[in-house]
Parts: structure tokens; C-alpha cells; sequence
């Protein structure tokens, strides 16, 4: 890549609240370091989720249910948990949070630019991860960067937004407000191809696509962040990161386990939130990202159903499989997997799955060759935007 002088910038990022979602929190990690990388200064802008009364989230969950059947948009079951048992299985995650990213203060979804003022911020970027997934942003407006409205002396951008989709989820008064918005944007770059036909076809927009920013940070950087948390290897060398756990995908793991003749692991707590008592809470404990990103270091091989676990499987070049779920979008998975020829890792039906396939082998040489590309490519536009 052509050297270029960059000259340093105050910026702000913009994504979805952090709680413990590990690939959400790398995302964010990862395109703070680059920023840094490249010789800037930036912080992300503190997003505080709201708090609701356990009528309110029942009010909403039947809502969302209304949604579901209008716009066939994701229903969330809804969660009572209290903000200190939130807090307590939160807290490893929230240490890396603490130790990693620099953030500002906390500011409401509805925040205003009035609220950010004392930190001279000269570029805004927004992304990655679905930021313009209506169902998941509690106020979607301000990832359009509707709190900038009548801002004239900033930078606006997105880098690596996705809306988790392919199909259009905006109302149509959301449309008509996000395309407004949009205008005046510098620059946008998407995460998925998807998501340039619906900038173009909903938004009047033209935009490019780049890489995820956990994609960005050579996977070197992930293994010093493993080493400075003294871990251990695990008891096993089958990792398991399955989301979305079901008897069908318990018994794929099992018979992946058997056929390569492996020992299947995992890191995620109990997810029966319902069943949380004073007694058995360190039982949903989410443990430290770094342990998750272990798991990836000493794998043999990798079964997941989460878009990040595939983007980690594939930095640190381990074979996987990955298993597609059209509730939680595609779109991203077929873009990412596309993009390095290894569509043949996603998997829609587990229970008709080939075992003898599980054999073939990657290239690796192509998926590295092509890696360095997008990189290049990828941080091309934020070096020439921000």
C-alpha cells in the first residue's frame, strides 16, 4: 500500500452497547487498535443500555412479537435479570472492557453531540457489528448519526456497518429519516455484500465493502493478549462455540467429536437465565475473552454458528465448520465466507451433514494471500477517510 502522510485525528467509534458479547467487544477492541496504529487518538462512545421495569420488557417483547409477524424481524425473549446479577456473571468481561478499551463517559442511546462536546472529537465513525439492525439498536436514529445533525465541522463515516440482514427491516418513516441522514456522510463502507444493495436500493446510497475490524489485527495481537492472562491450555482440542444450543447441534458436536476422533470444549456459562439464583450464579459466569480467544489458539478444529467465531477460526487459520442460522442472519456469513472461498464450510442442515468431509482441507495459502489483500484494501479506506 502507497505510504500516505496521515495526519492525526481525535475520533470517535460508535457501535453497539458492550455487555458480553466477546465478538462485539473484539470488534471494538480491534478497530480501536488500528485507529491507533495509524497514528490517532480515539475513544469509544459509551453507550449505556437502558434499564426497563419487568413490565416495560414484557410490553416490548409483545411488540416485537407484532414486528415479527409484520416484518418478520427477530423476537427476543425478555430478560429479568436483575442489574446486579448482571454485573456479577459480567464482571471478567467487563475487566477487558476496563483494561482495553478507552471509552468516554456513559451517555444515554439518545445521547446528543452537546454530550460529547468536552472531547474535541474531529472524525466519528460508526461500526462494525449490525449498528443498523433496527431490532437490535435502542435508538437507531443516532447510528446514522442523527446526533450530529446540525454538526458541520466533523468527519462522518461508517466503517464496517452491517444491518445483520438481507432483507429491508426499516419502517418506512426509519427509511425515510436513515436515508436523510446518510447524505451526509463522508464516506460508507458495509461488512457484508448485502448490504450494498440495500444502501443502494433503500438508502440512495453508494458504499464499499471492507473487512470486519477484528480482521484488521494480526492475529499475533490476539495471542500477547492470551499470554498476559497466564492461561492454561484447555482439556480438549475440538472447540465448540455454539450460541444457539439445541439437541441437534449437541448431537453434530458429538458425532464431529467421534468421527475425528477428538475431545469437544467449550467456555460459555449456563444460558438458562430463569434458573439464576444467589446459589449457583458463578454457574453463568461469562469467563475473560482471553480464555475464549484460547480456545482458538489450540484448537484442532472448530464448530461454532457465530459470525465471529468463523472470523477467528479463519485468522487463525483452523479448520471449521460453521452452522448457518437464518433467524440470526446469513447474509453475514456467506459475505464473509464468499469473500475467501470457503463456502463449503457453512452448514445449514447438521443432521445431513457428510462426516467424510470433515477431511477436506483449506487453503490456507489462498485464504492468507487473500487476507493480506482485503487488508490492505480495508484499512486503505480508513486511512484515507477518517
Amino acid at each position: 500500500m502507497e505510504k500516505k502522510l496521515v495526519i492525526k485525528k481525535n475520533i470517535a467509534t460508535l457501535t453497539l452497547p458492550l455487555t458480553n458479547n466477546y465478538g462485539g467487544i473484539l470488534q471494538a477492541f480491534a478497530l480501536q487498535e488500528t485507529l491507533l496504529e495509524l497514528g490517532h487518538t480515539t475513544m469509544l462512545i459509551n453507550i449505556k443500555s437502558p434499564t426497563h421495569s419487568n413490565f416495560k420488557k414484557r410490553l416490548e417483547h409483545m411488540k416485537q412479537r407484532i414486528r415479527k409477524v409484520i416484518k418478520n424481524t427477530t423476537v427476543f425473549q425478555p430478560d429479568f435479570t436483575s442489574e446486579s446479577d448482571k454485573k456479577y456473571i459480567n464482571r471478567n468481561v467487563q475487566k477487558f472492557i476496563d483494561k482495553y478499551i478507552a471509552t468516554t463517559k456513559e451517555v444515554s442511546p439518545y445521547f446528543k453531540f452537546d454530550d460529547l462536546k468536552e472531547y474535541n472529537f474531529e472524525s466519528f465513525v460508526v461500526g462494525s457489528d449490525q449498528v443498523w439492525r433496527p431490532d437490535y439498536s435502542y435508538y437507531l436514529a443516532n447510528y446514522f448519526f442523527e446526533f450530529l445533525e446540525n454538526v458541520q465541522t466533523v468527519k462522518k463515516l461508517s466503517y464496517a456497518a452491517s444491518f445483520g440482514v438481507e432483507n429491508w427491516r426499516l419502517t418506512e418513516s426509519e427509511t425515510s429519516k436513515c436515508k436523510q441522514l446518510i447524505s451526509s456522510f463522508d464516506a460508507i463502507s458495509v461488512r457484508e455484500v448485502a448490504a450494498i444493495s440495500l444502501c443502494e436500493n433503500y438508502l440512495a446510497t453508494d458504499s464499499t465493502m471492507v473487512l470486519d475490524p477484528t480482521l484488521l489485527v494480526p492475529k499475533e495481537k490476539y495471542c500477547d493478549l492470551v499470554r498476559n492472562a497466564s492461561l492454561d491450555k484447555p482439556k480438549g482440542n475440538l472447540f465448540c462455540y455454539i450460541l444457539d444450543r439445541s439437541e441437534e447441534n449437541e448431537r453434530f458436536e458429538k458425532n464431529v467429536a467421534k468421527s475425528l476422533n477428538a475431545e469437544a470444549f467449550g467456555v460459555m456459562p449456563r444460558k438458562d437465565m430463569k434458573n439464576l439464583t444467589q446459589h449457583n450464579r458463578d454457574e453463568f459466569v461469562f469467563p475473560p475473552i482471553e480464555e475464549w480467544i484460547n480456545g482458538f489458539v489450540h484448537a484442532d478444529f472448530i464448530i461454532t454458528d457465530s459470525f465471529h467465531g468463523t472470523v477467528f477460526a479463519i485468522l487463525f487459520n483452523k479448520p471449521f465448520l460453521s452452522i448457518g442460522n437464518a433467524k440470526r442472519g446469513l447474509s453475514r456469513f456467506s459475505s464473509l465466507l464468499n469473500n475467501f472461498k470457503l463456502n463449503e464450510r457453512l452448514i445449514l442442515e447438521p443432521n445431513k451433514f457428510e462426516m467424510q468431509k470433515l477431511n477436506d482441507e483449506i487453503d490456507w495459502d489462498y485464504v492468507n494471500s487473500r487476507l493480506a489483500q482485503e487488508r490492505e484494501r480495508s484499512l486503505a479506506f480508513l486511512i484515507n477517510n477518517v
